[in-house]
């Protein structure tokens, strides 16, 4: 079909839409298109990066850690007046939601705030689509290396990538 096995057999991996989108175009175009479903994802994902969790606290928490650009329970017990146990589970919550950087149960972490990160370039996207259609596979490690991305936009292209149906990182 392809004249390429390794990209036929990964083709026969994407999901039923995304394949849809490709049908009937010449695999040369295929960067195109997909880096245009993985742009639009990414350009979704920049847009709501933290989604509202209909707790009142959580959303709270996001707000007090984003302003300050810090976090830790002492933080959040002081700003939510509530307890250190209360504060640590929030803390864990906002790590799982990455809004706040992996650290120490008690540590400072990391604030990730959307707002201020670079918007990732087109062309960046396209060579990261062109790497995953030589290779069918890549890694937060790869994006960092290769593509010169810092760890958390890595993780967001990896996020957006998973999103659009191109990888599968429960595989």
């Amino acid at each position: 079909m392809f004249g390429n096995k390794k990209l036929e057999t990964w083709f026969a991996t994407l999901p039923a839409d995304v394949r849809k989108n490709l049908e009937g175009s010449d695999p040369s175009e295929w960067n195109d298109i997909l880096s245009s479903i993985v742009t639009k994802e990414l350009k979704s994902h920049q847009r709501t990066p933290a989604k509202k969790s209909g707790d009142n606290l959580i959303d709270k928490a996001i707000d007090i850690v984003k302003n300050l650009s810090v976090a830790s329970p002492a933080i959040l017990e002081r700003e939510l007046k509530i307890d250190n146990e209360k504060a640590v589970k929030i803390i864990s919550e906002l790590e799982q939601k990455g809004v706040v950087g992996h650290g120490e149960t008690q540590s400072m972490r990391t604030v990730y705030n959307p707002n201020t990160e670079k918007e990732i370039d087109d062309t960046v996207v396209s060579d990261v689509v062109a790497h995953l259609m030589e290779f069918q596979t890549v890694s937060d490690e790869v994006l960092q290396n290769k593509f010169g991305l810092d760890e958390q936009t890595a993780l967001i292209v990896l996020d957006a990538l998973e999103e659009s149906g191109l990888i599968s990182l429960n595989a």
